[in-house]
């Protein structure tokens, strides 16, 4: 009896696994179906340029660094020679996004308590309802560390899930083991993983009390710190000066800066009230757009369905929602609802949960609720056509078209000034990642105030006359800078809606 019942545990593990991989080859492949070869700034993908020039020089992307990022971005063009670099990355986004809706599914069948079907249903329309919502979709085919973030989101859930579960039954100590190390590795991809990290310690003390040895959770914490210590890419990579780098943290100072985001925590606001409301109702209007209307009725249910996931799970789901909408709504950049992709996560599980209640209702004997779930899989099956279509990167190339033709025009051995990411980050990536128009000298007017940027330029451009490098200037410095190299063609980005990509060049020929 023991062993047909050890057969039949293998066997449904066996079925397990292959309806896991079936889920990731189908969004693998519809993901894979809309690459981009080039540049773009679609899906808020404004950064891409940034990450690119990083990955392919070995640098240092704007804080927080994300140096999990760039080195399995660095090393996914190490092991591929399929089409283009941009490409190349571009498929990281693609297996994380894929890797996601697959460990969503599994992660919802072995926590639920319902009958095996059930735990199926819920599993699989999670993974329907979020990889075919229009952010998850979005992030899973452009260069950015959102799709890579949202993996590193499921198997924070996986670790909380072993953690309360320590005293209830049998987990291995080394699976939570490298979960810490896991969770370590994925706040160097985003800071934002934080978040969820009291959460995890509160799970921790509870399960302390219920039998976790000190021992164990000293493990825990020290593989944590091996996970952190991706961090030591940083100081490394800056030592050797890349053109790319940004706080140039060799020292404590610039490490700081780097990984705490300084130049960006002028972007958290306090909104007044009624700024805070309209607020609320563009994150509940981008929600509704993620899902419709059939997964919000879905979601209200699976909310109530929650109870199938025990309290703690639920209070966790209820605290990733709630701490990561409040970080959109406050973080006043264009691209904030980018970090709501933990909430669509969670959002989709709700959904999941929802259509496994109500496969359970009958009327009269007849299975009313499975003729429901059919039509919610076929309503989430009907919006992929149009949702492929919107974000679709393939359908705009203006970024690679605004470096392929302010580097094309620019004259011979110009200094271009830029200063903003938008006419900067596509030309670092031509020019310093793919090694496009050598003679060009490329200047950030808004980071010249920079001690670490004006170090970097030294040490990237030493044919170009520089005023003191550490004298205490403002923007002079950038003037001055023009005015030593009056040889030079100088040219400056400018605003221009007239262009195709909304960005002008003006050149001015020195004698």
């Amino acid at each position: 009896m023991e062993r047909l019942k050890r057969k039949l545990c293998s066997k449904i593990e066996y079925l397990d696994g292959v309806v896991v991989v079936l889920v990731f080859i189908s969004f693998f492949l519809l993901y894979f179906s809309v690459l981009p070869e080039r540049l773009t700034w679609e899906n808020y993908g404004g950064d891409g340029g940034d990450f690119m020039s990083a990955i392919l020089t070995g640098g240092i992307p704007h804080p927080t660094g994300y140096p999990t990022y760039v080195i399995l971005g660095s090393l996914f063009q190490r092991i591929l020679s399929v089409k283009s670099p941009y490409y190349r990355v571009a498929l990281l986004s693609a297996i994380s996004g894929s890797s996601t809706v697959a460990l969503m599914c599994i992660w919802v069948k072995r926590e639920l308590t319902s009958r095996g079907r059930i735990k199926w249903v819920s599993g699989l329309i999670t993974a329907l309802a979020c990889g075919t919502s229009y952010l998850f979709w979005s992030q899973a085919v452009i260069v950015e560390v959102h799709g890579l973030h949202a993996v590193f989101i499921i198997m924070a859930l996986f670790y909380f899930s072993l953690i309360t579960r320590y005293s209830r039954s049998r987990v291995h100590d080394a699976a939570l083991m490298c979960l810490a190390a896991i969770f370590g590795i994925g706040l160097g991809n985003h800071v934002t993983l934080v978040f969820i990290a009291p959460a995890l310690v509160g799970a921790v003390i509870l399960s302390r009390k219920s039998g976790m040895g000190w021992k164990i959770i000293i493990c825990q914490l020290l593989c944590l710190l091996l996970g952190l210590s991706v961090y030591l890419y940083l100081p490394l990579s800056a030592r050797n000066y890349p053109p790319i780098n940004w706080g140039n943290p060799q020292n404590l100072d610039g490490f700081i800066w780097q990984i705490s985001g300084t130049p960006y925590q002028a972007n958290l606001i306090l909104h007044e009230p009624v700024n805070i409301f309209n607020q609320f109702l563009e994150w509940a209007k981008f929600l509704l757009e993620q899902i419709g209307l059939p997964g919000v009725i879905l979601c209200i249910l699976g909310v109530v369905e929650s109870r199938q996931l025990g309290k703690s799970l639920f209070g966790l789901l209820v605290w990733v929602l709630g701490i990561y909408s409040l970080f959109s709504i406050i973080y006043n950049v264009h691209d904030s609802a980018s970090y709501l992709m933990p909430v669509v996560m969670v959002v989709s599980i709700w959904v999941g949960l929802g259509a496994g209640l109500i496969y359970r209702w009958r009327w009269r004997r007849l299975p009313v609720g499975i003729t429901l779930v059919i039509l919610c899989v076929v309503y989430f099956v009907i919006r992929i056509p149009a949702t492929c279509r919107r974000v679709d990167p393939r359908n705009e190339y203006k970024a690679a078209a605004y470096a392929e033709d302010y580097l094309g025009t620019a004259p011979e051995g110009a200094i271009l000034l830029t200063r903003d990411d938008a006419d900067t980050f596509p030309l670092w990536y031509y020019h310093f990642g793919l090694g496009y128009r050598p003679d060009v000298r490329i200047i950030v007017t808004a980071l010249t105030p920079f001690e670490w940027y004006r170090e970097t330029l030294v040490r990237t451009y030493p044919d170009v006359n520089y005023p003191p490098l550490y004298e205490r200037v403002g923007y002079d410095w950038e003037e001055e800078l023009v005015s030593l190299n009056s040889a030079r063609p100088i040219c400056r980005s400018i605003y221009d809606s007239k262009t195709s990509y909304g960005i002008g060049i003006t050149c001015t020929k020195r004698d």
